[in-house]
């Protein structure tokens, strides 16, 4: 898959008004959990940062630790 540069997707944004770049970042929001967590620690902050660090280490304790049966 070809991907675009980063200076020819800087042009291409400045061409964009206010409207599109919202509804851009929100269509990637919904597509994507990555910028889903991305934004919510850059907006939220701390209480964000905090939830996902939560969840990373629920699912490493889950990983290394089950409740039950084996280690995997």
């Amino acid at each position: 898959m070809t991907k675009i540069k980063i200076t020819d997707l800087k042009k291409k944004l400045k061409e964009f008004d206010q409207k599109e770049l919202i509804q851009l970042v929100t269509e990637l929001y919904k597509l994507n959990k990555d910028v889903q967590d991305f934004l919510s620690s850059k907006f939220i902050g701390e209480k964000a940062v905090e939830a996902l660090f939560e969840s990373a280490k629920k699912k490493v304790n889950d990983e290394f630790l089950p409740d039950k049966g084996l280690v995997k």
